[in-house]
């Protein structure tokens, strides 16, 4: 099949979407957005240098693109996953290889999202939540640094430029622009919006066994069908794992979004089938899992009582734990016929050795170390399934120490508050939400690395968190008013005066 079956599929896969759209979430910013993706497809699909297509997505966030804040980051959310991750070109530039390699994503930061930081400034968070703007700073610091020092100046200045983009801004520019239920509502319709986009991508790729915007990837992975329980695993713009997870974080937000925006009981439930059969046709396991986990969070909050809350907390541990034990058996390896249980398995292993062999700073040439050679897969790479790993091998106990300071504040912060629900508000409803898929988003990253669009949820939620965990508490602080004071026994109290 050609570019131009690609195109057409494309275009009907964002038809449907449209159609399965709720009309509420239907507003001006979605129309630029789904204009957006539909100039996307065509310069994808429509030979031309790499280079030239995303010039021109360049230019056409720049003209679609709203001019309130809250509606750019809302077109951001809704625009970032339209041209695939692996659409990519280096940027030329006189004397040096080139000046960077330029994506979507660093694009639509730099069209959209930069603009807005003006208005983001000046935003004070109490000490808290300092501490998570520190340690993401000291973590691109030292990645960068680490990144210098195995290469170049050239490469270190080039790679901070380059977390600036991908990790930096968006979460600045998200964190601040929250500041009050329309701002939550923009942004959790943007990101339900774009899912269902995937979504309509996945339904129709799934229909045709064509997972047709790979025909866009260099890799040599591409050309091979990637085939589990008989259905093809649908990547769309994305890869599978993170197209996953983007579908379980829209379901949970229609949760907060069902009682806010005018969604009929029908149309919901459309929705969410929708985005359901979607996930399931990625066949994203670790998906599934963080999804199921998030929901699993939010069910269990439901029961007022601590004592069922203990028990089911309890049971929920101990069959994690359980499931840990049989994974890191030799059972799962029999039960598993396509192999990942025991690479993974023994991925750990090297990974924890190599770690303790480079405890500090790691080593960012870890795969010609020769400590990897027996991970190589038959495509030639060494596949780190876990992000965790793959930060601690890279920047060393130091860097994963600076990463884990960054998303460490923000969940414990949310997690103080889950035990303070309140069903009808809408700022402790998203810290619940938000709490629930962080936790979801830190065990799927424990099955998957640094890739598609992992890091941009994990942003995403992060900086929902540290912003509705900060106005929640600040609202939570009221001084208490003055009691009237009634005079002591000693003291005289005038005939004419009464105690208030």
């Amino acid at each position: 099949m050609g570019s131009s079956t690609a195109l057409l599929l494309a275009l009907t896969a964002l038809a449907l979407a449209a159609v399965c759209l709720p009309s509420a979430l239907l507003d001006r910013v979605t129309w630029r957005a789904l204009l957006s993706w539909v100039l996307a497809a065509i310069a994808l699909f429509i030979p031309a240098h790499p280079l030239a297509t995303l010039v021109l997505m360049a230019i056409a966030m720049a003209a679609l693109a709203p001019w309130g804040t809250r509606d750019r980051v809302a077109y951001f959310l809704m625009v970032v996953p339209a041209v695939p991750v692996y659409v990519a070109a280096p940027l030329p530039f006189p004397g040096i290889n080139f000046l960077t390699v330029l994506t979507h994503y660093k694009l639509a930061v730099a069209v959209v999202l930069v603009p807005a930081i003006v208005a983001c400034l000046g935003v004070a968070y109490r000490k808290g939540a300092r501490v998570a703007d520190i340690s993401l700073a000291a973590f691109l610091v030292v990645t960068a640094l680490l990144s210098l020092a195995a290469y170049n100046v050239t490469y270190g200045a080039r790679f901070l430029v380059d977390q600036l983009l991908l990790i930096g801004i968006p979460f600045f520019v998200l964190s601040r622009v929250i500041r009050g239920e329309r701002d939550l509502v923009a942004l959790a319709s943007a990101l339900v919006v774009a899912a269902v986009l995937l979504a309509g991508i996945t339904w129709v790729a799934t229909a045709r066994q064509f997972d047709f915007y790979r025909l866009l990837d260099p890799s040599p992975l591409a050309a091979e069908a990637d085939i589990r329980g008989g259905f093809l695993r649908i990547a769309g713009t994305l890869n599978n794992h993170s197209l996953g997870f983007h579908l379980g974080v829209a379901l949970l937000l229609l949760e907060f979004l069902k009682t806010r925006v005018k969604l009929s009981f029908w149309r919901l439930w459309l929705v969410r089938g929708f985005l359901a059969g979607a996930l399931f046709f990625t066949g994203s396991r670790g998906a599934m899992v963080g999804t199921a986990l998030a929901f699993s969070v939010c069910g269990l909050l439901l029961f007022r009582s601590m004592a069922v809350r203990i028990v089911l907390s309890a049971s929920f541990l101990t069959v994690v734990a359980a499931a840990v034990l049989w994974l890191l058996s030799d059972a799962s390896s029999r039960a598993d016929p396509y192999g990942t249980f025991s690479y993974r398995q023994q991925l750990l292993e090297t990974a924890i050795r190599f770690v303790i062999d480079n405890p500090l700073f790691g080593d960012i040439h870890y795969q010609t170390s020769g400590d990897f050679d027996h991970m190589v897969q038959g495509q030639g790479i060494i596949d780190i399934t876990n992000l965790y790993l793959q930060v601690a091998v890279q920047y060393g106990l130091i860097g994963l120490t600076c990463f884990l300071g960054w998303v460490g504040p923000i969940t414990l912060a949310l997690m103080l508050r889950l035990r303070k629900w309140d069903g009808a508000d809408a700022l402790e409803q998203t810290v619940i939400l938000t709490g629930a898929l962080l936790l979801g988003w830190l065990a799927y990253v424990a099955t998957t690395s640094d890739v598609g669009l992992t890091m941009h949820l994990g942003i995403v939620l992060l900086a929902i968190g540290r912003a509705t965990t900060h106005y929640a508490a600040r609202r939570a602080y009221r001084p208490r008013p003055e009691l009237p004071r009634f005079p002591e026994r000693h003291e005289t109290v005038p005939s004419s005066a009464t105690p208030a």
